[in-house]
């Protein structure tokens, strides 16, 4: 498994990251806390979490190179260090 924060502000930003990563082939969770995990793929299940909260999406691959393509697709949602996240 493969993981990184990602962090979303608005309804679109949602839509958009689905889009995204369902033109991979690879199973992708989304992790809020360590109680609620959602298929990344779902936009119905990406839609049920918290606008302005950092979430862990977890690749489950061990291919670096793969995860490193789908994390540039995506980028814009990868939350950096010194963004505002609400916890």
């Amino acid at each position: 498994m493969i993981k990184k924060y990602i962090i979303f502000y608005r309804h679109e930003d949602v839509e958009d990251f689905v889009k995204a990563i369902s033109k991979y082939d690879v199973t992708a969770d989304i992790a809020l806390g360590s109680s609620v995990i959602v298929d990344a793929k779902s936009i119905m299940g990406v839609t049920s979490l918290q606008l302005g909260k950092r979430l862990k999406l977890i690749l489950h691959t061990e291919d670096t190179k793969f995860a490193d393509e789908i994390f540039e697709s995506i980028n814009k949602y990868i939350w950096k260090e010194d963004e505002p996240w609400q916890s």
